[in-house]
């Protein structure tokens, strides 16, 4: 599903909840020097579905900046949603 469609679903009520994924990112270079995680957005549906946010060129969206993602949910009126951080690979 498109960023833009988000809204639309939001503001219809069609989400049950929101989950950020913190993830190893699927496409382009890891920051150099920098973290290699990425946020990608899922969103529960009422139904029991799940839908990710796309990028606008394909492919899920990727945000670098929890920061950002946060900012961008805010102005889709989303001010509650769940993280879950990737697991940690040394254990």
């Amino acid at each position: 599903m498109k960023q833009d469609a988000c809204q639309t679903m939001l503001s219809e009520g069609v989400v049950h909840s929101v989950i950020v994924r913190e993830t190893e990112p699927s496409k382009g270079k890891p920051l150099q020097g920098g973290t290699t995680s990425i946020w990608t957005v899922i969103l529960q549906l009422n139904t029991g579905g799940e839908v990710a946010v796309e990028a606008s060129r394909g492919g899920p969206r990727e945000w670098a900046s929890l920061d950002r993602l946060n900012a961008w949910l805010r102005s889709l009126g989303v001010s509650e949603y769940f993280v879950q951080h990737k697991a940690d690979s040394k254990k």
